[in-house]
């Protein structure tokens, strides 16, 4: 009789922890289902807000760096920078302690370019993206422009001719760019045709090449 009533209440235990187990993945999957509905109301794509849903709900411990995200973007998208840009930085450096610092970083550099359009701001976040050092070359010669004669109107400092500058660097730059890649995709024809003859020899000679081939469908700054 007693090693019954052990049984019973023992199961009864296992009933209860079970029932709290069942209400707490409940209430995890309410939570989860209401901040991806959250983002995506906000215009935020379906793998960004399922990912970042996730990491919130399930994954708190790790998602401490994440506290101030929304804020941080949402100054980025005010400014006029194209969502997927802010999300794939954050997808990609989505453990990154100083992600937040980087995407403040940001945030300041674009203010400080005062009235120009959504276009220039989508550009240089996405050259920050693909090409850190050159959008920081670009944005520290941007400021050094400021402080030439050249733009200035009646000895005073004209926020027009520095923009309109600045907006013909950026132009110069894209193009100079633009021509780089088409000679790069004439060198990737060549490799293209030597990995069709022995793709495996040479993959094993060659493997930075072959990884270089099968990038060259990645995004330029200058398409955004």
């Amino acid at each position: 009789l007693e090693e019954k009533k052990k049984a019973e209440r023992k199961a009864k235990r296992q009933q209860v922890e079970q029932g709290k187990a069942n209400l707490r993945k409940h209430r995890l999957s309410v939570s989860y289902r209401v901040k991806y509905q959250g983002f995506i109301d906000k215009g935020r794509s379906e793998a960004f807000s399922k990912t970042l849903a996730y990491r919130l709900t399930f994954e708190k411990i790790r998602a401490g760096n994440l506290k101030n995200l929304p804020g941080v973007m949402g100054s980025l998208l005010k400014r006029g920078v194209k969502s997927y840009l802010v999300e794939r930085l954050v997808l990609r450096r989505f453990d990154d302690t100083y992600l937040i610092r980087d995407l403040r970083t940001m945030r300041d550099v674009l203010a400080f370019f005062k009235s120009f359009d959504e276009s220039f701001y989508s550009k240089l976040f996405a050259m920050f993206l693909e090409n850190p050092k050159q959008a920081l070359a670009f944005i520290s010669q941007a400021k050094e422009m400021r402080k030439s004669w050249l733009y200035q109107y009646h000895k005073r400092f004209s926020p027009k001719k520095w923009r309109e500058a600045v907006l013909s660097r950026l132009g110069d730059l894209e193009v100079k760019e633009r021509w780089k890649r088409q000679q790069n995709r004439h060198y990737e024809s060549m490799i293209a045709g030597a990995i069709d003859i022995g793709y495996l020899l040479f993959k094993k000679e060659n493997p930075k090449l072959v990884d270089y081939v099968d990038q060259k469908d990645r995004s330029f700054w200058g398409d955004v």
